[in-house]
């Protein structure tokens, strides 16, 4: 990842930050997010999600129409990693506690995109 990679996360606007007892801040638009690719609706939201050991993890999902493109843009060993997973579905799954939306490229799991409690 460049130094421009880091300028354009500082200047991006965050839709919702999820906090690392997986508390969101706005599951509103996250939700709306999902929605819309039912809809088949383009759309991207950027989180920011903190994890347990108080590292911060940049992760933005767009839908272009097609696809589902999520990027995790992190710190890994004192560098900067960078992430792109691509899929074409999400499955929304829900327990008592939390709600998971998870990557899947037909019937391939990929990856968690997001995880927070209800």
């Amino acid at each position: 990842m460049s130094s421009s990679d880091l300028i354009r996360i500082s200047e991006t606007k965050i839709d919702a930050i999820i906090d690392g007892d997986k508390i969101v801040n706005n599951k509103e638009i996250i939700n709306n997010f999902f929605k819309n690719i039912v809809y088949k609706r383009k759309d991207k939201i950027t989180l920011l999600v903190y994890k347990n050991d108080g590292e911060i993890n940049f992760y933005t999902v767009e839908y272009n129409g097609k696809k589902i493109i999520f990027t995790i843009i992190k710190r890994e060993k004192g560098k900067n990693l960078k992430i792109t997973y691509v899929g074409d579905r999400v499955i929304k799954e829900t327990t008592k506690e939390y709600v998971y939306y998870k990557l899947y490229r037909g019937i391939e799991f990929i990856e968690h995109i997001v995880t927070y409690k209800q």
